[in-house]
């Protein structure tokens, strides 16, 4: 007896990146559907082909892509009954191995670090050809060649990624026979295998989840192969298993700081309620909101055009899914870069002095309006600047890194080099550190040491530089800061408190938050501006409630989160950012929302004239058995 499983995991990696909308992720449909075949002697069959080796290997190869080609059809409802020929030789043999490879399907829940199910963990098996020294198998859905490398492919399996939508229809063998010169398929039933309303977690929708497809085989590095070729998911080898493991992922779909301030969420919104300021000594550099620089060049006040007045560059945009609203600015002072709202943008009427001037254009999805019926948006525009104002169908939204942050906090308190080390007046170099909490006291210093490499800081909880406390990033490499945070505020930088690399260079300094993230940069007040040099990258996805308040602070980097407030401050954004991959690889965003069965209760059977499906008489093939071939699978595919 030779028993043919069918189990069909589709998954989507759904980025919608309109506005006003977040990305789904991987969507799995996971169903069970038998079908039934039975294998028969077919009196008078001749053999096909000549004696060759090469040539019967041909004729194996064109054999099994074929089973798995008319498997697929029955199994997709396509036909309801499919025969398939399997010719055969002298010293050629078709089996079935049952103990053949292992196929697990697990989900993981990145909430918290907790948990995981396996949606699938079941023997594979084969249908094996063999003569001599060549064997060739059908496993998985695709068909292979044995090989001392671990496998090659000849016929894909059916796991497709296709216009987001990721679709894993695998097989299962069992059974311990050998094959006759033919079989005849049939689908036998439907069951549901997910969702089950009776376990909590196995309920739609999820949320924050990794999905990891697990392949042992000899023919390992054949199913890798494929999944490197055919989809975007992270794919490591187990050489001494014999194991090929690919992550289900999605990248972010923005990885990179392209602003001064941004939220590139639905509900993200930036406001301005103080006056501009700075720590640059030269004169008009406290009349600046936001302006843009290159570190490359030196640092921001280096390159300030002192006798005109003027910053070194007119990229800081302010780029925000909703509203920006800048009629509380003080007067004179000038964002030197563009305006950009998913939603609506508020500004002062009128030209002349008593309101900030925007030096680049002003972009609206809904409206453009001054705080008085009467004003005109172009009025806000620096005449000379070359900026217009216009209407605009969305801006890019990207996504939460809720679940990257709790992870990597989790993993780094697991093994990092040191927990909890002291951090005033140390050095901390290339490596992992791990803190329940993050306190830098009145007057410390900090010199964290790129120099050999990367510095990592996982933070379970807060993080707070009192008054005059200083983080001195030195060397080429750069700082990852990943904060888990509790409730209030994450993140607080007291007066004249420092985070500061050569130059301003806001490329050596990165803080990730989750979409919650709240931060407050300085004490009150413009006398003594807090200075953060770096980046936060701290997406609210589309329901977070994370800011950022510059409170008397000035920003050397780009920022990205949820609300930005300046009451009192700067932000000038970093010119050497661009192009810069700020989000680590292993980044990608893993989204489950749906896991749905199929629909259980349908039926059909067919048999070969030798095995009578009513009666249960079985004829004998060469081997003298039935053959019997069940596939499960979900019509759902599209889903």
């Amino acid at each position: 007896m030779a028993t043919v499983g069918r189990t069909i995991c589709p998954g989507a990696f759904a980025l919608d990146r309109r506005s006003q909308s977040e990305a789904l992720g991987v969507v799995l449909v996971v169903g069970l559907v038998m079908v039934s075949a039975t294998g028969v002697v077919l009196l008078g069959a001749t053999a096909i082909g000549g004696t060759e080796s090469q040539l019967s290997d041909d004729r194996a190869e064109k054999t099994l892509t074929q089973f798995d080609s008319k498997a697929g059809l029955v199994a997709l409802g396509q036909a309801d009954s499919q025969r398939v020929t399997l010719p055969i030789e002298n010293d050629e043999q078709y089996r079935v191995e049952e103990d053949r490879g292992l196929l697990n399907i697990t989900v993981y829940n990145l909430t918290d670090g907790g948990g995981s199910f396996t949606v699938m963990n079941t023997t594979l098996g084969a249908v094996i050809y063999e003569k001599e020294d060549s064997q060739i198998a059908y496993q998985g859905g695709g068909v292979w060649r044995a090989s001392d490398g671990g496998g090659k492919m000849i016929s894909p399996p059916e796991f497709h990624y296709r216009n987001g939508t990721l679709t894993l229809p695998a097989v299962t063998v069992t059974g311990g026979d050998a094959l006759g010169s033919s079989a005849v398929i049939t689908r036998d039933g439907e069951d549901g295998k997910f969702p089950l309303t009776s376990v909590p977690d196995r309920l739609n929708p999820l949320d924050n989840h990794r999905v990891e497809v697990t392949v042992q085989s000899e023919y390992y590095r054949g199913w890798g192969h494929y999944f490197v070729e055919r989809t975007d998911g992270s794919v490591e080898y187990d050489h001494e298993a014999g194991e090929v493991t690919v992550t289900l992922v999605t990248p972010v779909s923005v990885d990179e700081i392209t602003a001064a301030s941004a939220s590139l969420s639905a509900g993200g919104e930036f406001n301005v309620s103080g006056t501009s300021a700075s720590t640059c000594w030269k004169s008009g550099a406290d009349d600046v909101y936001t302006s843009s620089f290159d570190s490359s060049n030196g640092s921001y006040c280096a390159q300030f055009d002192g006798a005109n007045k003027f910053p070194p560059g007119t990229a800081g945009d302010v780029v925000y899914g909703k509203d920006i609203d800048i009629s509380d600015g003080s007067g004179g002072s000038s964002f030197y870069g563009d305006l950009t709202s998913g939603g609506t943008i508020t500004v002062k009427k009128g030209p002349g002095g008593g309101q900030p001037t925007v030096w680049g254009n002003i972009s609206y999805v809904e409206d453009c309006r001054t705080d008085d019926s009467d004003g005109d948006c172009e009025k806000r525009i620096e005449p000379g600047s070359g900026g217009q104002v216009w209407e605009i169908d969305d801006v890019k939204v990207t996504e939460s890194i809720d679940w990257f942050v709790n992870n990597t906090v989790y993993e780094i308190e697991e093994h990092a080099d040191e927990v909890n080390p002291p951090i005033d007046g140390e050095t901390l170099e290339a490596g992992e550190y791990y803190f329940d909490s993050f306190d830098l006291s009145d007057g410390s210093e900090l010199e964290l040491n790129t120099s050999e490499g990367t510095v990592v800081l996982g933070v379970k909880g807060d993080v707070s530089l009192d008054e005059d406390a200083e983080i001195e990033v030195t060397g080429d490499d750069h700082v990852e800061l990943f904060v888990g945070g509790t409730s209030g505020t994450d993140f607080t930088m007291d007066n004249d408190a420092e985070i500061t690399a050569e130059n301003d260079n806001g490329t050596q300094f990165r803080l990730y938050g989750k979409s919650d993230f709240d931060a407050r940069l300085g004490g009150g007040g413009n006398g003594n501006l807090a200075v953060y040099t770096g980046v936060i990258y701290a997406p609210p996805g589309t329901s977070g409630t994370g800011r950022v308040m510059l409170d008397g602070a000035e920003v050397y980097g780009g920022i990205l989160t949820g609300q930005a407030t300046i009451d009192g401050g700067s932000i000038h954004y970093d010119e050497a950012l661009e192009g810069k991959k700020i989000v680590p690889e292993e980044a990608r965003i893993i989204r489950v929302p749906y896991l749905t069965s199929a629909k259980a209760g349908s039926s059909s059977r067919i048999e070969s004239p030798s095995c009578g499906p009513v009666s249960g008489r079985l004829s004998a093939d060469q081997s003298g058995t039935c053959q019997k071939l069940e596939h499960y699978w979900s019509p759902e595919l599209s889903q």
